[in-house]
C-alpha cells in the first residue's frame, strides 16, 4: 500500500525533549555510583538514578506522537490504515534494533563477568526482552540492557492503532484510563508478593503502560489545540518535572533494588514519575525554539541511535583508555564521559545518515500524515 501524504505534523520542540530524555539515561549509565550515606552522596546518587526515568519520558512522548498522528490520519483520510502503520513502525524501529542484537552476538563480552545466554537473545528477538528481565532479572550482557524499552514500545504499537481505528477518541480515553488503573493495581499485586523492586517491577509492561496512557490522554487534550503559556511557566514546569523525577529516588528510593518493596513508597515513587514526565512534556509542548537549540533538535532527531549506541561507545572508549595504560579514575572519568558522548554522537550520526535514512525514506511511501523529514 502506498499513498501520498496530505498534511505535515512536526514539532521540533519535542525533539529537544527527546534528546533531554536520552541525556538523562546517558547520565544514569555514565556517572559514577556513590554508595555513601552522607547527604552529598545521597543527592549525587539520586541525581544519577533519576536518569533511568528518562525512559518514562520516552514512553509518554512516543504515545503522544503516535496517538496524535493516528487521529490526524483518521481526520484526513477517514480511517486508520493498519497495514501502513505497521510497515512504518517496522521500517523505523526494526533495522537498528536487530542490528544492535547482531552486534551483541558478534562483539566480545562487554564485561569480564558477562555470560552469553541464547535464551536472553531469543527473548529480545521476539520483542519480549523486557519480560525476560522482569522474570529473570537484569542480564549481564551490558549491550542488551537498553533494548528492553524497545520491546515494550513494540508491545504498545501492537494494539494501539486498532484501538484508535475502531473506538476512536472515546475508546482511547477509556483504554488510557483503564491502563493507568491496571498499572497501579499491578504495582499493588507485585508489592504484595514481594517482587523485587528492580527489574521485576521496572521492566513489567503493565507497570510501564501508565506512561503510554498519559501520552495518549495528552494527545486527546491537546489535539488541534496549542498549549500557550508564559516562558516562566514553562521553566517552572521543567524544573518541577526534574525535581519530581529526583524525588522518586531521593524520597522513595525507587532506584534502590535492595530497598523493601513497600506499596507505601513504590506507588508514590511512580506517581512522581508520572507527574514529572507530564510536567517535562508541558514545559516543551508548543514552545518557540530559539536558534541556538538547532543542535539539540538534531540530537533529538538521532536520539534513537544515541540510545542504542551509547553503551557500545562507553565500552570502546574505556577499553582504549585502559589499553593506553591510563588509570580510569578521578579526572579521567570526566574525560571518558566527554569522549563517550562525542563517540556516541558520531556513531548515531553515521548510522542515521547511512543506515537508517534509506529505511526512513522508503517509509514515506506508506505515510498519510507526514511528520519530520528524514
Amino acid at each position: 500500500m502506498s499513498a501520498p501524504a496530505r498534511t505535515r505534523f512536526y514539532r521540533p520542540e519535542l525533539d529537544v525533549l527527546r534528546f533531554f530524555a536520552f541525556f538523562l539515561v546517558f547520565n544514569r549509565h555514565l556517572l559514577p555510583y556513590l554508595p555513601g550515606a552522607s547527604l552529598p552522596d545521597r543527592l549525587s546518587r539520586s541525581a544519577r538514578e533519576m536518569g533511568a526515568y528518562g525512559v518514562c519520558v520516552f514512553f509518554l512522548l512516543s504515545s503522544y506522537l503516535i496517538t496524535e498522528l493516528l487521529m490526524r490520519e483518521q481526520g484526513t483520510t477517514g480511517d486508520v490504515h493498519l497495514g501502513g502503520f505497521y510497515v512504518r513502525r517496522i521500517l523505523r524501529i526494526w533495522p537498528l534494533y536487530f542490528l544492535a542484537i547482531l552486534l551483541v552476538v558478534l562483539l566480545p563480552a562487554s564485561t569480564p563477568h558477562s555470560t552469553f545466554d541464547w535464551h536472553r537473545i531469543l527473548a529480545f528477538l521476539l520483542l519480549s526482552g523486557n519480560w525476560s528481565l522482569a522474570l529473570h532479572g537484569m542480564t549481564s550482557i551490558l549491550y542488551l540492557s537498553p533494548l528492553w524499552t524497545i520491546s515494550l514500545e513494540e508491545q504498545f504499537y501492537l494494539l494501539w492503532p486498532s484501538i484508535a481505528k475502531r473506538w476512536k477518541r472515546p475508546g482511547i480515553f477509556a483504554v488510557c484510563t483503564g491502563a493507568i488503573l491496571v498499572s497501579y493495581a499491578t504495582l499493588a499485586y507485585l508489592c504484595a508478593f514481594h517482587v523485587t523492586r528492580g527489574a521485576g517491577i521496572w521492566c513489567n509492561s503493565f507497570v510501564q503502560f501508565q506512561f503510554f496512557a498519559i501520552g495518549g490522554l495528552l494527545a486527546l487534550a491537546l489535539h488541534q489545540r496549542r498549549f500557550q503559556v508564559a516562558g516562566w511557566v514553562r521553566l517552572t514546569c521543567g524544573l518541577a518535572g526534574c525535581f519530581s523525577l529526583f524525588l522518586a529516588d531521593f524520597a522513595f528510593h525507587l532506584g534502590q533494588s535492595d530497598c523493601p518493596d513497600r506499596l507505601a513508597t513504590t506507588v508514590p515513587a511512580f506517581l512522581c514519575l508520572a507527574l514529572g514526565s507530564t510536567l517535562l512534556f508541558l514545559a516543551a509542548a508548543h514552545a518557540t525554539l530559539p536558534a541556538w537549540t538547532a543542535p539539540l533538535t538534531y540530537l533529538g532527531k538521532i536520539s534513537y541511535g544515541l540510545y542504542i549506541y551509547h553503551l557500545f561507545a562507553d565500552t570502546l572508549v574505556e577499553a582504549l583508555f585502559r589499553a593506553a595504560g591510563v588509570p580510569v579514575k578521578g579526572i579521567v572519568r570526566v574525560l571518558i564521559y566527554l569522549v563517550t558522548a562525542a563517540v556516541t554522537v558520531l556513531l548515531a550520526s553515521v548510522s542515521y545518515r547511512f543506515f537508517e535514512m534509506p529505511f526512513l525514506k522508503y517509509k514515506e511511501r506508506f505515510t498519510f500524515v507526514k511528520s519530520r523529514a528524514a
